[in-house]
């Protein structure tokens, strides 16, 4: 009895595989991708169109192989993540994929392998890329992270990180546009970009005092001395918050003719005596004493 009972449960599953995996009973009859964006749809199937296709209509469901799917789909340098979901009674082959998008393209020290390029995601996370595929990418139109800005990153800390997305959002949220980023530390931000149709190399300090930082460096950039004067346009936001947090920025300043001096080479230095703050704030033409 028991032997028959053995043999029952090989047959079982010897037929059930046999007709899983190889008759025409429960075969592939739909595939759907998971996705709103038309465009992204159409990318999407092309790419499992091509040879040899890895999901066939009219195969056997079973013997879609959902590895083979996801690695396919993720030669696609935008896609991280991919799940294939088959339903064997409707026959519908579902594909979903979780896009990234990247950040910054990090410096070279960070690939370990030279035919690699690595990059910061914009979920601060760092990955890997053949430069032949982000090469190719760019040229088909898919996505050009050729283009984004360049990232010097002091250590993989989440804390740096984030105060470099944080950076990089409000100056284009500004409508500056970041050509490069070097990080070394939380409190040695600095951005070579483009701002306000002029290139700024721009020492940030940290992030604190973002919005006063912008602020004064559009005053100074309206000036009319700037406008004449300036070749290179460079400030330095160091120390700045314990500086100058308590300057009235709507009222009108004056700017003695030391200040304006630097401000025409567009260096904004930060370390002025406590005299300075007092000029700006009360007694437009007192003299900045040194």
């Amino acid at each position: 009895m028991k032997r028959l009972s053995i043999l029952a449960s090989t047959l079982l599953i010897v037929g059930s595989s046999y007709l899983l995996g190889w008759s025409d009973l429960l075969p592939v009859k739909k595939v759907s991708i998971d996705e709103k964006n038309e465009s992204i749809v159409k990318e999407l199937t092309a790419k499992l169109a091509e040879e040899p296709n890895p999901i066939l209509i009219g195969e056997p469901i079973a013997r879609v192989d959902r590895r083979e799917v996801a690695l396919r789909l993720r030669e696609l340098i935008w896609v991280d993540g991919v799940d294939v979901k088959r339903n064997f009674i409707s026959g519908e082959v579902k594909v979903s994929v979780a896009p990234r998008s990247a950040l910054a393209q990090l410096d070279f020290k960070w690939s370990t392998n030279p035919s690699d390029a690595s990059f910061l995601s914009s979920d601060l996370e760092i990955f890997y890329v053949p430069r032949s595929e982000v090469t190719k990418a760019a040229k088909s139109g898919d996505v050009d992270w050729l283009s984004l800005p360049t990232l010097q990153l002091g250590a993989d800390e989440m804390a740096l990180k984030q105060d470099v997305k944080t950076l990089v959002a409000a100056i284009e949220e500004s409508g500056g546009m970041v050509k490069s980023i070097v990080a070394p530390s939380r409190e040695e931000l600095r951005t070579s970009a483009r701002i306000n149709e002029r290139d700024l190399d721009i020492s940030w300090g940290s992030v604190n005092e973002l919005s006063l930082k912008f602020e004064v460096m559009n005053r100074l950039l309206e000036l009319k001395a700037n406008e004449q004067e300036c070749d290179a346009n460079r400030f330095n936001f160091a120390n700045f918050a314990n500086r100058f947090k308590q300057l009235k920025l709507n009222s009108k300043f004056f700017f003695s003719n030391r200040l304006l001096n630097l401000s025409c080479r567009c260096l904004l230095e930060v370390h002025y005596p406590p005299t300075f703050a007092r000029t700006l704030r009360g007694n437009p033409k007192s003299k900045v004493e040194n």
